[in-house]
């Protein structure tokens, strides 16, 4: 194996592994979310320090 066919190779495992999937999408809106309605019921509550 030449060293430029394994550092393409190595390239495009690492690429890979950063780019977001639908999964990864998700789990971001979820969590967003989850907060959005967190602070909004903290705010709803009035409490002292939301």
């Amino acid at each position: 194996m030449t060293w430029a066919r394994l550092k393409d190779d190595i390239g495009t495992r690492i690429a890979g592994l950063t780019r977001p999937t639908r999964w990864d999408w998700i789990f971001a809106l979820r969590t967003v979310s989850a907060g959005l309605i967190a602070i909004l019921a903290a705010y709803a509550l009035k409490l002292d320090h939301p």
